[in-house]
């Protein structure tokens, strides 16, 4: 019970959103995009949880990712990105 099982569903109602594309080689490199509708910082963070389940993704050069997120009673968006070495890879994503 208690923090594992709400982590648990977290998990399970997370994975059940997230859609990953066809990867694509572009000059040598392979790329994969992965997307999921997320209202919470703690989604995204099960989001990324989930895709570095896949050894394929875990092992990859660079893991880039960027989100957005509308916060209503502030009108505004929390929003981040992280470009895991690649040159401002993640700030491209999110704009």
């Amino acid at each position: 019970g208690g923090a594992a099982s709400a982590d648990a569903a977290l998990l399970a109602s997370v994975r059940a959103h997230i859609i990953s594309c066809d990867p694509m080689t572009e000059r040598k490199s392979t790329f994969q995009a992965h997307v999921a509708r997320v209202t919470s910082v703690a989604e995204v963070r099960a989001v990324v949880d989930i895709l570095l389940e896949n050894n394929k993704i875990r092992n990859a050069t660079h893991n880039i990712m960027a989100y957005r997120i509308y916060v209503p009673d502030k009108a505004t968006f929390n929003q981040d990105c992280d470009d895991d070495g690649e040159d401002a890879a993640g700030g491209r994503l999110l704009h």
